[in-house]
């Protein structure tokens, strides 16, 4: 493994204070958010530029980043794939017609998950009073400690008074939870992609997801394909809760690659 790129959504992290004059003002971006859809543009974009030129790239996505890292392959062809391997970790794709056919108890938990979030505090004293809060409530305190301390370090902006904030604004995490149609497009995506790039599928035990939207995914269905299925301890937040499986995980599909499969 020579380069490991970590790319925000626009409205986490880094991306979210650089962007964060427009997030405010913009009417669209204070009431729409960003999409994960324009998220996968903004990747697309990256895997074009000449820092990934005749790169061998193997995607990781978790979540709702699962999804963006199989909807920005609308923008190739089949034959010119970016991704010599894909691997899902807990995605949240579902089909248009599996997330209707049981809407209210699809929409409970994405509905709880806002209302949450906009309720959450997002201001500390002190980094080191953020990570002494977040430590001792769920679902911070299930981290693992190296994944906890790093949230405080680089997840909080200074802010005036000395104090410090959430990077992400409450409302355009929340936001993120009502945009399905992503998860949809990308649902439909993965059956177009999955013969012709290896798509290893990665579960927690613990999940509701890993329940509700599983068995979609990897039995062929719609021509969506996995060249691997693990389920693994932990619950959604796998990545946060249990990164060494997780790693291990990652690492068994790494082994399984050679220079023949490279799609650049």
């Amino acid at each position: 493994v020579h380069e490991a790129w970590a790319l925000d959504w626009q409205t986490h992290g880094d991306s979210a204070v650089l962007n964060q004059k427009l997030l405010e003002t913009s009417p669209s971006r204070v009431y729409g958010g960003v999409s994960a859809s324009e998220w996968a543009e903004g990747i697309a974009a990256f895997l074009r530029s000449t820092h990934m030129n005749g790169k061998w790239i193997v995607a990781v996505g978790h979540s709702a980043g699962a999804g963006a890292m199989v909807l920005l392959t609308q923008a190739f062809s089949l034959a010119t794939l970016p991704y010599a391997a894909l691997v899902l970790v807990e995605p949240t794709m579902i089909t248009r017609e599996h997330f209707y056919r049981n809407v209210d108890d699809r929409m409970a938990p994405l509905e709880l998950a806002a209302a949450a979030t906009a309720a959450r505090r997002t201001r500390w004293r002190s980094r080191d009073e953020a990570h002494t809060w977040l430590a001792r409530r769920i679902p911070w305190k299930s981290w693992d400690a190296r994944v906890a301390r790093p949230l405080s370090t680089h997840g909080l902006a200074e802010a005036p008074g000395g104090s410090v904030v959430l990077k992400c604004a409450l409302n355009q995490e929340a936001l993120g939870y009502a945009d399905t149609a992503p998860q949809f497009a990308a649902a439909e995506q993965l059956g177009r992609i999955s013969h012709a790039v290896p798509v290893h599928l990665v579960w927690a035990r613990d999940s509701l997801v890993c329940a509700q939207l599983s068995h979609i995914f990897g039995n062929g269905s719609a021509g969506r394909v996995a060249a691997s299925t693990a389920t693994l301890e932990g619950g959604h937040q796998i990545v946060q809760e249990n990164p060494d499986a997780v790693a291990d995980a990652i690492c068994a599909v790494l082994d399984t690659l050679r220079p023949s499969r490279s799609k650049l």
